[in-house]
């Protein structure tokens, strides 16, 4: 797995197959140590970490509204 420390993507094109499968890998790190079912602050750009949210719903926020910029794990 790519180094999740490494932002680079977060520069990338949301439509780009890029984007979506550093996204993936993001989700599989937040929610690595979370049991089914489990939410995590969404650290999409309108979520912005307040709401909880399951691996789903943070997959499609990423995807649509994009990451928090500052957002550090």
């Amino acid at each position: 797995m790519d180094n999740p420390r490494n932002k680079q993507w977060m520069y990338c094109d949301q439509l780009s197959k890029e984007y979506s499968d550093r996204v993936k890998n993001f989700i599989n790190h937040a929610f690595y140590s979370k049991q089914e079912g489990e939410n995590i602050p969404c650290p999409c750009t309108k979520c912005v970490l307040v709401h909880q949210v399951n691996r789903a719903t943070t997959y499609d926020h990423l995807i649509c509204d994009g990451i928090l910029l500052s957002y550090d794990t």
